[in-house]
């Protein structure tokens, strides 16, 4: 197979991604099955297995970072911005290098032939999740951190191991799936928790705290909150990055946080990162003083006058930590907003969060994507809202005003090339 022929035959697998569904089995049986006719032993791996709403790849991504400077680290990712590759790849020394085309082709087809071969069904996300795993064996990497597509329970990548599992703060989404309340979400996020092994969690609402402590507990399970260990006194974010001083609570120690992404929950995220790391390495927390990261996507600076910036956010809290960030360092002036939501997504609390800076938004443009998203759905609530400057588009224009762009991560290349167009004229 060539790489395109590789590409459109994982998009012909059945792709929950796309569709918006969900697996109503177990799904990592035929992706344990597979691995082990692959000759794989992911019970040997070490493996930091990551679930959540908010942040989870940010949290591998850091987690991948901190742990180049031990060994090799495989880091398997999703969804990806501008190429599938983006999912699957190795740091090693603070660098991170994507699986190349050729590998991509190699690892797929030798997948491909075994499942055909013994007549294995897997979804597209089984496949990637395979694909990683064989990809890391072949480089004989020292570590993988390993993130969750959806849920947790019953996700490709839950046939692992780990040697901790991490949840990132649990929000409402994919609330068609995962269900409408949050203690239903954190259910299925705390399917991941293994017996007696670690289980590291950023702070949680109540009812999603009960759930993970609940579930840690009943398979004797060491649990950490973030919140419990850490209290992030002071904040500093500006265009250039954020820091901190942080309070280590069981010693009374202050040290320093700092880094180049731009918001204080990424804060939280370097610290969650940190403790999850710690399982396996002890780090001086004098590390934690300069975490540079080129993360795309998140609070992603495209120009800096006027200013326009770019995220993946689409829950309702990480669009409130989003405006609340980019309203701060714009100094209070008047911004443009461009959004794009999937039909599962909730509308309503977002529309009510983006009203909160009603009096700063000039304009939205809720960009369609594809037929049946949610443009149709966001738009009506901010009509009820009372907004009248509200308008359903299918192409981007970018003007010389300030503007944010957020959602959907299959915006990522609509706004780059328009960007592109944009400095050119």
């Amino acid at each position: 197979m060539t790489y395109e022929e590789t590409v459109n035959y994982l998009y012909s697998l059945t792709n929950f991604e796309n569709s918006r569904r969900f697996r109503d089995i177990e799904g990592f049986q035929n992706v344990e099955t597979t691995l082990k006719l692959l000759g794989i032993d992911h019970k040997s791996k070490k493996i930091i297995h990551i679930a959540g709403t908010k942040g989870k790849g940010t949290v591998s991504y850091i987690s991948g970072f901190l742990l180049s400077r031990f060994g090799k680290v495989g880091v398997f990712t999703s969804p990806h911005l501008s190429k599938i590759n983006e999912r699957i790849s190795i740091f090693h020394n603070d660098i991170e290098k994507n699986i190349s085309d050729e590998d991509f082709v190699s690892v797929a087809t030798k997948i491909r032939n075994c499942i055909e071969m013994n007549n294995i069904s897997l979804t597209t996300f089984d496949f990637l999740t395979i694909m990683a795993i064989l990809y890391f064996d072949k480089k004989e990497v020292d570590y993988i951190v390993l993130e969750v597509g959806l849920g947790g329970r019953l996700d490709s990548t839950n046939f692992c191991i780990p040697k901790v599992s991490v949840i990132t703060l649990i929000d409402y989404d994919h609330t068609n799936v995962l269900g409408r309340s949050l203690k239903k979400i954190a259910s299925e996020k705390a399917g991941i928790i293994k017996p007696s092994i670690p289980v590291i969690s950023s702070r949680q609402r109540s009812s999603a705290r009960k759930v993970i402590n609940d579930k840690a507990t009943s398979v004797n399970s060491k649990i950490v909150f973030i919140d419990d260990i850490y209290e992030i006194l002071d904040a500093n974010v500006s265009i250039d990055g954020t820091s901190a001083t942080v309070r280590y609570i069981p010693t009374n120690t202050m040290f320093q946080v700092r880094t180049n992404l731009i918001g204080k929950h990424f804060i939280e995220n370097i610290l969650l990162s940190y403790e999850a790391v710690n399982i396996l390495h002890t780090l001086d927390r004098s590390i934690l003083e300069n975490i540079n990261l080129g993360i795309k996507g998140r609070f992603e600076i495209l120009r800096k006058e006027p200013l326009i910036v770019f995220d993946v956010a689409h829950t309702p809290k990480s669009i409130s930590n989003l405006l609340e960030n980019y309203n701060s360092i714009l100094g209070g002036k008047k911004f443009n907003i461009i959004v794009s939501l999937m039909r599962d997504k909730e509308h309503k609390k977002i529309s009510e969060t983006i009203a909160k800076y009603r009096d700063r938004i000039e304009n939205i443009h809720i960009l369609k994507i594809e037929a049946n998203d949610g443009s149709n759905r966001l738009k009506k609530h901010l009509d009820k809202l009372g907004f009248g400057n509200v308008k359903i588009t299918d192409k981007v224009q970018i003007d010389s005003d300030n503007y944010l762009i957020f959602g959907s991560f299959r915006t990522y290349e609509i706004i780059k090339k328009s960007f592109v167009d944009f400095n050119a004229s």
